[in-house]
């Protein structure tokens, strides 16, 4: 894992890393300061590990941890000991014995902000907000709280972020099909609840990314409306080939189409 920075490290000092294994590090801006050209190593992962998000912090800011299976640990930066660059980190959140099942781990991890919401979506396109006032902090290294309620049929927590109502996403699943989202367009509901569809898809097919949208600096000339007008082309024209049926072939010779003449 390779991280590059450089300016003024302002109110932020420290770079908080999460992990899938729910392990936390967090480490001053200033040891990044000096960066080799091939950068600097920033943290350790055991191995099967992996590096989930990093996030800008200082000993005030609340961090969330979300798991794949819908829940959300919430703690205090000054809960986690400031450590060196090299450093594995500590217990951020700790996850349930899911004997016979699939391992839960940690899919996003966010900035809490009182006032806004946490945005869920899950691997069968399903849906919501909650305010982050539901989630109480329960400290660094336990379980946390149901932030959505697990069922097979709106699959596992594909991802999850800090939104504003003004906030738009783009969401694509893995048979390449992508709608954009409006925020506001999306319900509000609490902890427990699991959501409504935002995308329909096939029984095969899942989620593969969500990304949020800067909308406020977005060009006028941005190719996010191109792309929407792509698909839905794309869309129209499987739709007509299906309603037409095969096309008749043409006839390969003169001969051929003298004899098809009536």
């Amino acid at each position: 894992t390779i991280i590059q920075t450089k300016g003024d490290f302002g109110t932020h000092p420290f770079l908080l890393f999460a992990t899938k294994k729910g392990k936390v590090k967090k480490t001053e801006l200033a040891q990044y300061e000096s960066v080799r050209k091939n950068g600097l190593r920033a943290i350790n992962l055991v191995e099967g590990d992996e590096l989930v998000e990093v996030l800008r912090i200082n000993d005030n800011t609340h961090i969330g941890l979300i798991s794949r299976f819908g829940r959300l640990a919430r703690f205090s930066g000054e809960q986690v000991r400031s450590m060196g660059r090299t450093a594995a980190g500590v217990r951020g959140m700790r996850f349930k014995d899911l004997a016979g099942e699939d391992i839960d781990g940690v899919v996003a991890a966010v900035e809490i902000s009182d006032g806004e919401q946490l945005l869920v979506i899950t691997e069968k396109g399903y849906g919501k907000r909650t305010d982050f006032s539901e989630f109480g902090a329960k400290g660094r290294g336990g379980m946390g709280v149901v932030a959505a309620k697990y069922n097979q049929e709106r699959g596992r927590v594909a991802d999850a972020m800090r939104v504003g109502e003004d906030d738009e996403l783009m969401v694509m699943a893995q048979s390449g099909k992508l709608i954009r989202v409006q925020v506001k367009n999306v319900s509000v509901q609490g902890r427990t609840a699991s959501g409504v569809r935002l995308m329909k898809l096939d029984e095969d097919d899942q989620l593969a990314s969500v990304a949020l949208l800067d909308v406020l600096h977005a060009s006028p000339d941005s190719n996010l409306n191109e792309v929407e007008e792509e698909v839905e082309e794309t869309e129209e024209a499987e739709a007509e080939e299906e309603a037409e049926g095969e096309p008749e072939p043409e006839p390969e010779t003169v001969a051929e189409a003298q004899d098809e003449l009536p």
